[in-house]
């Protein structure tokens, strides 16, 4: 989901300050884990439903809309929830319009792309083609 070096520079800037104010050591650890729980959960190819909630948190069924090839992409941002994306106009949702298919999300224009992890993890160092 995530590239490890994206993680760790993400993970150390979330999680440093809050060790440098004094917050216990065992709380600012288990912030990560959260955040790489609702990742999962976000990016999951599992279709699940939750009612109404997809109108307060970033579940898969929202969060699919983010990941749309197209200039529709730009939306539903939130981690946790979608409450900063309904204040800001970015909250988009349509029943049963969500891209389902691979040629429907990912990166725009970047194809093929690397099908082997060691490659993935090497392709943002590449120089561009």
């Amino acid at each position: 989901m995530k590239h490890p070096v994206h993680q760790a520079i993400e993970t150390g800037s979330g999680v440093l300050p809050l060790l440098l104010l004094g917050i216990p050591f065992e709380v600012a650890i288990t912030l990560p884990f959260l955040v790489v729980i609702a990742l999962l959960c976000q990016h999951s190819n599992a279709d699940y439903r939750t009612g109404g909630f997809k109108y307060v948190f970033a579940n898969a069924e929202v969060h699919r809309f983010h990941h749309a090839n197209s200039a529709d992409g730009d939306v539903n941002f939130g981690l946790f929830t979608v409450l900063y994306d309904r204040l800001m106009g970015t909250f988009r949702y349509e029943p049963d319009a969500a891209p389902r298919e691979s040629r429907q999300i990912g990166i725009a224009g970047e194809q093929p792309y690397p099908v082997n992890y060691w490659a993935q993890l090497a392709e943002p160092f590449r120089p561009s083609q």
